[in-house]
């Protein structure tokens, strides 16, 4: 008797704590917590049934691994962001995938008339790309664009 009271206290304990944290926590942390209790809890309550002989352990052994299963594929859709992302940063740097540009187009990019001079055409480079540099927080593409309007302007 003094077991389940002991245990009954440290539940309630529990649960007030959880409750608690549950108030502080943002909306993606209680939603991890809520299915790992119910995750854990089903894993628990199968090893509670097998040790009291009222279900077979193969079935419980399923049930306990399902939380690590849950767990692994959660692993692999991180590595499959990780793998995403560091693919599309190694694509960002790749002049190859722009499309081959007109000198009607590279005027209007860098705003020059047509037959600007190679000064114009430099210092209209360097005042664009200075205003969106990625590094300033511009535009990768847009600084791709403008390159490649002054690279298609001065090399006739």
């Amino acid at each position: 008797m003094a077991a389940r009271l002991f245990l009954a206290l440290v539940g309630l304990i529990g649960v007030m704590w959880y409750l608690s944290w549950y108030r502080r926590a943002d909306k993606t942390q209680r939603n991890r917590s809520l299915i790992s209790i119910l995750l854990y809890g089903a894993a628990a309550a199968l090893l509670i049934l097998v040790l009291t002989g009222r279900i077979p352990w193969l079935f419980a052994l399923f049930g306990a691994a399902v939380p690590w299963i849950h767990r692994a594929l959660t692993v692999k859709q991180m590595w499959n962001r990780f793998n995403q992302s560091r693919h599309t940063d190694s694509s960002k740097s790749r002049p190859s995938t722009i499309a081959k540009m007109t000198r009607e187009q590279a005027y209007k990019i860098l705003d020059l008339p047509v037959g600007a001079s190679q000064k114009d055409i430099i210092d209209a480079h360097r005042r664009l790309i200075q205003k969106i540099h990625p590094d300033r927080g511009g535009s990768d593409f847009l600084a791709t664009q403008i390159n490649q309007a002054k690279d298609t302007l001065l090399n006739q």
